[in-house]
């Protein structure tokens, strides 16, 4: 291993042992002579390295990242195609029945293994909103959601629908 202090002149002291890394004193190459090495996705999978640097593109490969979100319009007016507020790896959501949309991912996940956070959101007065994964709704490329407000007789139309998924891609 080449010895950091020779290679970047100029350095007084490099101290990493109890933390991150400090280097002081002036220096008088490049900073670009100062290489990091970047996390791959095995190692934001095993989520148990602390000598690699997470950049943003691999951030997404770590266990506790949400893989999709979105949050779309579920009213009435939502017929069909539904309009989609915001979303990160979501392609499209569909209206399937009453309170029943299936959201439709960019990326797949690898398998059936994976978790969803279902939040409707109604107005109007209605004081409890549940949403759900719909029984055997999980497909590795889309995940079809429920949900209803505790003054309704099963599904019901929200307003909003939030929906944020993780597991493995």
């Amino acid at each position: 291993m080449t010895n950091l202090i020779s290679l970047v002149g100029g350095v007084q002291s490099i101290d990493g042992a109890n933390g991150p890394l400090t280097i002081s004193g002036l220096l008088s190459r490049s900073t670009s002579d100062l290489r990091v090495t970047q996390a791959t996705q095995v190692d934001q999978e095993s989520g148990t390295s602390n000598a690699v640097a997470v950049t943003p593109a691999k951030q997404q490969s770590h266990p506790s990242a949400i893989k999709a979100w979105a949050v779309f319009q579920a009213n009435g007016a939502c017929s069909g195609g539904c309009s989609v507020l915001a979303a990160y790896n979501v392609a499209f959501v569909n209206k399937v029945g009453t309170g029943q949309y299936t959201v439709s991912f960019s990326t797949a996940f690898s398998s059936v293994n994976y978790v969803c956070n279902v939040t409707p959101e109604y107005a109007g007065g209605v004081s409890g909103a549940y949403g759900s994964i719909q029984n055997g709704g999980r497909a590795a490329g889309s995940v079809t959601v429920l949900s209803w407000g505790n003054t309704a007789a099963g599904n019901a139309d929200a307003t909003t629908i939030s929906v944020a998924c993780y597991g493995d891609q």
